[in-house]
């Protein structure tokens, strides 16, 4: 199985932006080791660090963990349930986050879990901590973790964190990392997630105070049966499909509820529609013109549609939660 870096980043860059406190910055950086010799030294030749002279290679440590193989290792590890090395990083990962943050709430436990899971799942061969330090021969820095993990086939992929800024997160790619973290917790079928589409495009009208008849004038939606929401309706329709949301996420992957992951879908989902919100330039969602049909969500295979209307740019989230 490749490394599926897009996971693994869009797990590390969202919690870089959720994080309380800080400021953190993850780095992913994917590898290969070539041939079939391999010896836990030549990680810091594949690890793929930056050349700038702030980091130096002090000792490469070796996590054992009893071997466990499988699909859904970041689901099931988010749902209370992590493989031995996947539990290692998740240990890890907490230790060095919660030092200057604290006791982290349920949501960011989860999504630390689902990162762990996917970042050891591929076949995970070796699995190690690189020690660095600020200088040659200096002690090792304390305060950050580098992990460095091997697949059978040879693939790597390094997972840094850092006490540094994190980098500013563009809105499309935020809402790409959120739609493919539901796509990855929620599905309707043995082999179907549910997929949300978003599409943002420039509206082209003079919206004046009448939204709805000017979102009627555009041919594009002339043929949806979509229905107007004020603020009230949409924040019920988004609580509504949060709840039900969070219950299929815990129904497909056995999830302890004391786990977090129906809160983890919970907030992506709310933080998926205020980002669009954020994206049109609307600000708040609930001052937005709505308009939709198939909410609230009930994940039933009947589909969904939700129009928000912003002063220049319209966006359209669609659902296709069909077997």
């Amino acid at each position: 199985m490749a490394v599926e870096e897009y996971l693994i980043t869009a797990a590390a860059r969202l919690l870089e932006q959720w994080l309380p406190a800080g400021p953190w910055r993850f780095e992913v950086v994917r590898g290969s080791v070539p041939g079939t010799e391999w010896d836990p030294a030549l990680a810091w030749e594949h690890a793929r660090f930056p050349r700038t002279g702030r980091r130096f290679p002090v000792a490469v440590e070796s996590l054992k963990f009893d071997e466990n193989p499988g699909f859904h290792a970041g689901q099931r590890a988010a749902s209370g349930r992590p493989d031995a090395a996947a539990a290692h990083v998740i240990a890890l990962l907490r230790e060095v986050i919660e030092r200057d943050c604290g006791p982290l709430p349920a949501h960011l436990r989860s999504l630390i879990a689902f990162l762990a899971g996917v970042l050891t799942e591929w076949d995970c061969e070796d699995l190690l901590r690189l020690h660095m330090a600020a200088e040659p021969g200096g002690p090792p820095l304390d305060g950050e973790l580098h992990l460095f993990v091997r697949d059978l086939d040879g693939e790597t992929c390094r997972l840094s964190l850092t006490p540094d800024a994190p980098r500013p997160a563009a809105l499309d790619a935020r809402i790409e990392w959120l739609t493919t973290l539901l796509g990855e917790f929620l599905w309707v079928g043995r082999d179907k997630p549910v997929d949300f589409t978003v599409t943002v495009v420039a509206h082209g009208l003079d919206l004046g105070s009448d939204a709805e008849a000017a979102l009627r004038a555009w041919r594009r939606f002339a043929d949806d049966d979509l229905r107007p929401m004020d603020g009230a309706a949409l924040a019920r329709v988004v609580a509504d499909t949060e709840r039900a949301a969070a219950d299929l996420a815990l129904a497909v992957f056995e999830g302890d509820a004391e786990s977090g992951v129906g809160h983890l879908v919970a907030v992506l989902l709310r933080d998926l529609f205020d980002t669009i919100a954020d994206r049109i330039g609307g600000g708040l969602r609930a001052s937005l013109p709505a308009f939709g049909t198939g909410w609230p969500l009930k994940f039933a295979g009947e589909g969904a549609r939700l129009v928000l209307v912003g002063p220049r740019l319209t966006a359209v989230i669609t659902v296709d939660d069909r077997h």
